[in-house]
């Protein structure tokens, strides 16, 4: 899903989404060069839609129109994978640092760099002769970067992730693990025995001398995580 990037939805942090593939099926076309906004009715060039998810094709370059500066890639790009692992509980949590990601790659990609934000809803229609959960651990493995969100429980399949992760940054200095608590408010009738989870994981991720940050909400989130953008890339060698 691509946010919108009309002067109402840029600076909202829940924008109208478009389908990647509707906006690539219609740029294809070429009959138009813009799609319409559901929230504010504003016909938004596609190239700017597309701008930091692939890199533009000869026959597209077209496309550009002069009020909008033109946005220069990278003859390389370097993707880098983060995964992102949480509970259902946090799924606005996700929906909205899934956007944030986007928004780093508009800025990132003149660098030739690439945020592939990897999600277990990406796998929903992977068949798998195990199960499905083989195929997040193997998708862990293969990322340069873990998030885990967590909140009022630790799910066991999310741990068994981090678990994947950790064991996998032992043997091969990746990924690069970021853990990452809610520590909002919450109603006491919300809480359940699975709280039990979420303190007992948090007394393993002690033993472990493994160091986790509260948040407060979404925007701390981002604004954590994207100071560490620079941390992180210059770790990854990319600095």
């Amino acid at each position: 899903m691509v946010p919108c990037q009309c002067s109402q939805c840029i600076e909202s942090d829940q924008p109208h989404l478009f389908n990647f593939t509707i906006l690539k099926d219609r740029q294809k076309l070429r009959k138009k060069t813009t799609m319409e906004c559901q929230l504010s009715a504003i016909d938004v060039p596609l190239n700017l839609l597309l701008a930091g998810f692939e890199i533009p094709a000869p026959h597209d370059l077209n496309l550009a129109i002069p009020t909008e500066p033109k946005i220069e890639t990278s003859a390389t790009m370097n993707t880098i994978k983060i995964f992102l692992a949480s509970s259902s509980e946090l799924k606005a949590d996700r929906q909205q640092f899934e956007i944030f990601i986007n928004r780093e790659n508009k800025k990132h990609v003149r660098q030739g760099i690439f945020f592939e934000l990897v999600l277990w809803e990406d796998f929903l229609d992977a068949m798998s002769p195990t199960r499905s959960q083989d195929e997040y651990n193997k998708a862990v493995a293969e990322c340069d970067v873990f998030v885990s969100l967590f909140h009022t429980k630790a799910g066991k399949y999310t741990e068994e992730e981090f678990l994947k992760a950790l064991e996998t940054f032992k043997a091969h200095n990746r990924p690069l693990i970021y853990t990452y608590f809610k520590g909002a408010a919450v109603n006491l009738n919300d809480i359940t025995s699975e709280i039990l989870s979420l303190l007992n994981f948090k007394q393993k991720l002690k033993d472990l001398e493994h160091f986790y940050t509260t948040y407060n909400d979404i925007n701390d989130l981002k604004h954590q995580f994207g100071e560490q953008l620079p941390k992180l890339l210059s770790e990854l060698g990319y600095s």
